[in-house]
């Protein structure tokens, strides 16, 4: 390995792991979708899991999204209240898909 062939730390299985953690821990609020550079809301609510190694994002009895873990670019939002994921989606034909998913914000 030379000096600029490391990985960046998100591409490395622990920190999709990470995430794909975090999005399981917290709870949903909604899901969004950007298609033709529109975010349109996929669900409100849901919980994710993690199985095999394959995250699902699931609401309403339904699979909103399901990809492997090691597979997906995942990046939290500034405002840390979502993560974005970029994979291919079993759920929906091994499509390509940017998902946004909102987390549930608590105020003590």
């Amino acid at each position: 390995m030379g000096l600029f062939s490391k990985k960046k730390p998100e591409e490395r299985p622990a920190f999709k792991r990470k995430m794909a953690e975090r999005v399981c821990n917290a709870k949903l609020r909604y899901v969004t979708e950007w298609i033709d550079g529109k975010e349109n809301v996929i669900c409100h609510g849901g919980m994710a899991n993690i199985r095999d190694d394959v995250l699902i994002i699931s609401a309403q009895d339904k699979d909103i999204f399901r990809c492997r873990i090691n597979d997906m670019k995942a990046s939290n939002l500034m405002s840390l209240d979502g993560t974005i994921i970029e994979a291919n989606d079993f759920a929906h034909d091994n499509k390509y898909r940017k998902i946004t998913v909102f987390y549930v914000y608590y105020r003590d």
